[in-house]
């Protein structure tokens, strides 16, 4: 009997505690301070977010490219240059239908940076490693297809190791690759732009 009173008096303070606890953190989130932060309202649209990178908070012109995320494979990780994008012509005029953009792949499969190296040896400077490759593509939003119109292999120093034009062949956009998942940033980026007068 002894012990269950000690036992009951523990017990008690423990839910003292725990009460003063939740009462101090309580009044800390009601904090009329806290309440009256001004906050700005969340876009909509991805498309319409920015990000300030300025001290300062002042907005200035971005500086060479912005790359926004595509996806992450077993090959590398794949982003696009945000600033980029643009429709294609057809008929002379502007197609909505054809979307160009520049896509970058940063290698992180061993077993191909490896390859790569062996093949590009002689173009590597000290203790470079093959890094990325640029893409230029075109999408055809109605179709489904895409275009390499020309791809830049470089070195981690920036060393261009390869050049290949694109052979102008109009693929299908494979299922669940980075490609479609490109496609898809087209079609939302052309449904988000305005079409210019005639």
């Amino acid at each position: 009997m002894k012990y269950a009173g000690i036992l009951v008096d523990f017990q008690e303070d423990v839910v003292k505690k725990v009460l003063s606890l939740l009462i101090l953190c309580t009044l800390f989130y009601m904090n009329p301070a806290a309440a009256a932060q001004k906050t700005e309202p969340v876009p909509e649209k991805p498309v319409d977010w920015s990000i300030s990178m300025n001290a300062d908070g002042a907005d200035q012109a971005p500086q060479g490219p912005q790359w926004s995320l595509i996806l992450e494979n077993d090959i590398g990780i794949y982003a696009y240059d945000m600033g980029s994008l643009a429709f294609g012509a057809g008929n002379g005029r502007e197609d909505r239908n054809l979307v160009q953009t520049t896509v970058k792949t940063v290698f992180t499969n061993k077993d191909l940076v490896r390859k790569m190296d062996k093949k590009f040896a002689k173009k590597l400077v000290t203790k470079e490693k093959t890094q990325y490759c640029l893409l230029q593509m075109e999408f055809h939003l109605a179709e489904k297809t895409y275009t390499v119109q020309q791809m830049d292999v470089y070195g981690s120093k920036g060393t261009l190791l390869d050049t290949k034009e694109g052979e102008g062949k109009w693929l299908p956009v494979p299922e669940n690759s980075f490609a479609e998942a490109m496609l898809e940033i087209c079609a939302r980026a052309a449904a988000a732009t305005p079409a210019k007068g005639p």
